[in-house]
């Protein structure tokens, strides 16, 4: 089947604009990359609603955004319906040995037992 460029350019705008998510961010080409800005965010910025319960209490944001690439992959969190970022030593930081993907649901019984 051949199509016209035209035909070719509007699908692919078509495509880009199902990606470009808030703030011009591509989550569906990066989907662990708000999960990494929302941690780096509830440690780094005061002005965060989360900032009190992390970076006040002295949790530091100790990844990369190539560490929790890898860590997106290596617990299969885009199989998860509703990934979650979960530090296993709560008063811990988050660094590659104490952080795991599990789901949201999960996440939140955990942190109110």
């Amino acid at each position: 089947m051949i199509m016209s460029v035209g035909v070719v350019i509007e699908a692919l705008f078509h495509n880009m604009k199902l990606f470009i998510g808030k703030n011009n961010i591509m989550p569906k080409l990066n989907p662990w990359y708000s999960h990494y800005s929302g941690a780096e965010q509830r440690c780094n910025n005061p002005h965060n609603a989360s900032y009190k319960r992390y970076g006040k209490r002295g949790i530091k944001m100790l990844m990369t955004s190539k560490s929790f690439k890898f860590l997106w992959f290596r617990d299969k969190a885009y199989l998860l319906k509703q990934a979650s970022i979960d530090r296993k030593n709560t008063n811990g930081h988050y660094i590659l040995e104490n952080c795991r993907f599990i789901e949201q649901i999960e996440n939140t019984r955990r942190n109110y037992v």
